[in-house]
């Protein structure tokens, strides 16, 4: 009496059998994964402070692709040669499009639960961030003293921002929220004006940081601090959500780009200092 590798018996089935049992079990874990994801409570529900929010959306996602995207390679797997080559792709398609539905769902309902957290972090950190007054004729002066005589002397000698920005004090910061956006862009040539937008952004992202430091320990620190993290788990949210993107896509190798988005929504969630949920509620 024949038995396979794992002891199972298989005599008396036909190839045809085989196929066909072998495609009723991956349907099987198609509509058991999407019903383990209907059955993932929401991570955002009950989360009140911005940090907490952000990081239980991209815990969230992350456990929205553990649970998904295994079944993409196999959707993308399914052959029946007894079934016309028109069927099998519109068989094919319509799994996907149903496994695809289901994560745009939930991704878009945790870009959702990304974007209040970042603006919430924004408004309490809004309070203790230092501004330019036009009317305060002492600040201008300082910041003009400082982006004059200080940081301006030392982007001309070709020291670097990061390099600069480690001594900078609270009216240097706001010297270069003053002065770096029409300096970078007067530097900038047809070659370069392309890479604007990143420096502008890095610069931002530094003194931001820059004023996290500088910020004497309490209420206002903290504020800081939440909106940097919550802008970094906020980022890590959209990058994977638009990793997903392609999954749905029948003609991209399948393999490569699951494994990959897998990895790469992984690694965004270390990075950005989420937790990896194991699924459980």
């Amino acid at each position: 009496m024949p038995f396979d590798a794992k002891g199972n018996w298989v005599a008396f089935l036909s190839a045809a059998d085989q196929r066909e049992i072998a495609d009723r079990q991956e349907q099987a874990r198609l509509r058991a994964s999407l019903a383990a994801l209907g059955r993932i409570t929401d991570p955002c529900v009950h989360v009140g402070d911005p940090a907490a929010r952000a990081r239980a959306a991209l815990t969230g996602l992350y456990r929205t692709a553990e649970t998904l995207l295994p079944n993409f390679g196999a959707i993308r797997a399914y052959e029946d040669p007894n079934v016309l080559h028109d069927a099998q792709e519109a068989e094919r398609g319509a799994r996907l499009s149903s496994l695809q539905k289901a994560l745009d769902h939930r991704a878009t309902q945790l870009k959702e639960h990304a974007v209040g957290a970042l603006e919430s972090a924004a408004i309490l950190a809004e309070k203790h961030r230092p501004k330019l007054d036009p009317d305060n004729m002492a600040q201008l002066i300082r910041t003009d003293q400082a982006w004059n005589n200080f940081i301006r002397p030392q982007l001309e000698s070709g020291k670097s921002w990061p390099d600069i920005m480690k001594n900078l004090d609270s009216d240097a910061l706001l010297a270069v929220q003053r002065y770096a956006p029409a300096y970078e862009t007067a530097r900038s040539d047809r070659k370069t004006e392309h890479q604007l937008p990143a420096t502008l952004a890095g610069i931002e992202r530094m003194t931001q940081q820059r004023l996290i430091a500088v910020t004497p320990e309490g209420e206002a620190r903290d504020a800081l601090q939440q909106h940097v993290d919550v802008q970094r788990m906020h980022d890590a949210v959209m990058v994977s959500a638009e990793q997903f993107k392609r999954l749905g896509t029948p003609d991209v190798p399948r393999n490569e780009v699951v494994a990959g988005t897998q990895l790469g929504v992984k690694h965004l969630t270390y990075e950005a200092g989420a937790e990896l949920g194991d699924g459980s509620d």
